[in-house]
């Protein structure tokens, strides 16, 4: 999945931790974007058919959940909050990605599971770091997008640079840690965590 390099560039700018708030956010939202077309597709699937397409679908959307509640983790750990009730948090479907991820053509919609569906939005969205290289494609330059794995790289990276100090802000208390095993959500409070 693409996104515009700005949004990186942005985040190596940052100097603390209110900084990563925005961008947290962001990413808060796009996991939650993705759990509708991918659960909608699982809930269209014939009960006892398709069991494979249905088990792949159910693990995705389990990653996508732990994916959006460990953002929402580390942003209650540095002080932010994520903004739920925003009414603009809400996506629409059929609609854009947060940030404007897949370009200004790519639209996500709520539909039942076919190859098409497969093809133009789940593989899309679940492109690698290192996708085929471009002279294969017909994608724009390399130069102009980033990938999503390029995106929570940054936030990494930036997280670490910060000092150690940011995970004393916000604590663990408006940290969601009960439903998922603890090898795979545990409190938030450093930078290794």
């Amino acid at each position: 999945m693409k996104l515009n390099k700005r949004i990186i560039e942005s985040i190596q700018q940052v100097t603390d931790a209110a900084g990563l708030y925005h961008h947290l956010q962001k990413a808060f939202e796009l996991e939650h974007s993705t759990i509708p077309p991918y659960l909608t597709a699982l809930f269209s699937l014939k009960p006892d058919t398709n069991r494979e397409i249905a088990q792949l679908l159910h693990k995705i959307v389990v990653q996508e959940m732990l994916h959006m509640t460990i953002v929402c983790n580390i942003l209650n750990a540095i002080g932010g909050h994520p903004k739920i009730g925003n009414p603009r948090f809400m996506p629409d479907y059929p609609g854009h990605l947060p940030m404007g991820i897949g370009g200004p053509d790519f639209i996500v919609g709520i539909e039942g599971f076919s190859k098409e569906l497969l093809k133009n939005t789940f593989m899309v969205i679940e492109e690698p770091e290192e996708p085929i290289p471009p002279s294969r494609l017909m994608v724009a330059p390399e130069d102009e997008y980033r990938t999503i794995g390029e995106f929570y790289e940054a936030l990494k990276t930036k997280i670490r640079e910060l000092p150690e100090s940011i995970f004393s802000i916000g604590g663990t208390k408006n940290q969601v840690l009960t439903w998922l095993r603890p090898d795979q959500l545990f409190p938030i409070t450093s930078a290794d965590t």
